[in-house]
């Protein structure tokens, strides 16, 4: 009886190509409403850069309360709130009143990068970009407008994020 080998045999040269190889485990596939949606460690950290943008950028929001201190409960609620609106498309116009009382016109944020050999860091860096170039043309972009995917393609018609985000 032959023993299977490994994919690690094979690249120790101890595959005599006589035997299978046994194949990877599969990933467990993500619920359809969850593909694209960025792991929690990510949306913290593009949480936590939109607030310190949105911070520095917008003063006069800041001091009117409109724009929350960083804080892990703060990161934790506009985690949960991105995950939501991911999965159902559904931005509370109520959270965006105060903004509109205040005279501001609105922007909108949709980031994406495509396979697994990008960079997730990239995300950060095309809404950092959105939110500057707002800025620049006085607009704000609230969190609710943030919209973002991983690893899905542009050719994919069912993009989450980006259906959410029209």
């Amino acid at each position: 009886m032959t023993t299977p080998f490994s994919p690690d045999d094979e690249q120790n040269g101890n595959h005599d190509g006589d035997t299978p190889l046994l194949r990877p485990k599969r990933q467990r596939q993500r619920a359809k409403a969850d593909r694209g949606l960025p792991p929690d460690s990510e949306l913290t950290g593009l949480a936590a850069e939109y607030l310190r943008v949105q911070r520095k950028s917008w003063p006069e929001l800041l001091k009117a309360g409109l724009v929350p201190e960083l804080s892990d409960a703060v990161l934790a609620a506009m985690v949960e709130d991105f995950k939501d609106r991911h999965r159902g498309g559904a931005v509370d116009p109520h959270l965006l009143r105060p903004f509109t009382k205040h005279g501001m016109k609105m922007a909108g944020s949709y980031n994406r990068y495509s396979c697994d050999n990008s960079s997730p860091k990239s995300i950060i860096d095309q809404m950092v970009n959105a939110l500057e170039k707002a800025k620049q043309e006085n607009r704000f972009v609230p969190w609710s407008y943030v919209f973002a995917e991983y690893s899905v393609s542009g050719l994919n018609p069912s993009r989450r994020g980006y259906a959410s985000y029209k």
